[in-house]
């Protein structure tokens, strides 16, 4: 691992970009362009990076040679561990693993969403991840000009300053925010709600000891100092996070509620369905008596029914006249994941976690 970045061929994308409206009866589809995220993996060689296709806006990844577009042979990962999908202007990824085994940044969650621009690590089963979404147009403010909430990275009295919620890449790699360190990508500095700031590092070494309750992340403050390579920096900041005695700095991530958030034919998100919790079955349909009421010409008055486990939900049909479909595959009985797409006739949602 020398800080060299290899590049592999482009994999063929088997899930692509396509929108589904349902029209006069027949079923049309809309392929858009959108820019995929940058992924890149940590080998014993060093960073690997896996090239998309653009029109790809669904990436799976996981142990399964059939069902994943990028290949992990780890025998530890389920078929399909990680789903990204694009939603709006992000990329969401999900840990859709019947175990949660994914680490965003050091903190176990079941999910995380990436604004264009931010970086994120994950770590699975041992095997680390680095993805970055990719910016349309470059938002950094301009010399001189300060970021509300913001925070600064001093090496050698040269502070560079950055927005409260983006986080701070570290490394040698063209894509950093800072070029210091001995490696392509060595450690991310973020902002983890409510807990406060962050220095976040797969090498495990950043000169740093780690104080905080998650995972593998260090809790910084004002005037903290690490590690990159053989330059020290120095964390700034004036925003402060009050605890109340007692009460956790982070939140359990894997016990949040699973949304349904319903899309439009561009991705946007408009409305949202947070489903009772584990072990409770509820029906959905256009009649009133249901947990969930949703109009539409295509959805049958009691057209579904949604039982709810602890990181996913079986469906079951009940026997609708337009068809309740888990990732385009018309289903009568059948478990949907985090990130699958479920549609109720012509109304299209993805399973989530709430943020």
């Amino acid at each position: 691992m020398d800080g060299r970045l290899d590049t592999q061929p482009e994999i063929p994308g088997t899930h692509t970009n396509c929108i589904f409206a349902l029209s006069t009866g027949v079923l049309k589809s809309k392929v858009l362009n959108v820019v995929p995220p940058r992924i890149f993996m940590l080998s014993g060689d060093g960073w690997k990076e896996h090239l998309l296709p653009t029109t790809q806006k669904i990436i799976r990844i996981g142990s399964s040679k059939r069902e994943a577009d990028i290949l992990i042979e780890n025998r530890g990962l389920a078929p399909v561990q990680l789903i990204l999908r694009r939603i709006g202007t992000r990329w969401l990824v999900f840990d859709s693993g019947d175990t949660p085994l994914a680490l965003f940044n050091g903190f176990r969650k079941r999910q995380a969403a990436l604004a264009p621009g931010e970086k994120i690590f994950i770590e699975i089963n041992g095997i680390v991840l680095l993805f970055h979404a990719v910016e349309s147009e470059h938002t950094a403010p301009a010399d001189g000009q300060s970021v509300k909430n913001s925070f600064t990275l001093s090496i050698n009295g040269n502070n560079t300053e950055f927005p409260f919620a983006k986080p701070a890449l570290i490394g040698l790699d063209e894509i950093c925010d800072i070029k210091e360190g001995d490696h392509a990508f060595c450690a991310l500095v973020f902002y983890e709600s409510p807990g406060g700031f962050y220095l976040y590092s797969p090498l495990g070494h950043t000169g740093a000891t780690v104080n905080s309750p998650s995972e593998n992340a260090m809790k910084l403050k004002n005037g903290s100092k690490f590690m990159a390579g053989a330059e020290k920096i120095i964390f700034n900041s004036e925003y402060y996070v009050r605890h109340l005695p007692g009460t956790p700095l982070i939140k359990d991530m894997l016990r949040v509620p699973m949304v349904l958030v319903e899309l439009d034919d561009m991705d946007n998100i408009t409305n949202k369905l947070v489903l009772p919790d584990r072990g409770r079955s509820v029906f959905l349909g256009r009649g009133s008596d249901n947990y969930f009421t949703i109009d539409g010409t295509t959805i049958s008055k009691k057209h579904a029914q949604i039982m709810t486990g602890a990181s996913n939900m079986c469906l079951i049909d009940n026997t609708s006249t337009n068809g309740t479909y888990i990732n385009g595959e018309r289903i009568e009985k059948k478990v949907a994941r985090l990130g699958d797409s479920i549609r109720f006739g012509d109304r299209l949602f993805i399973l989530t976690c709430s943020e």
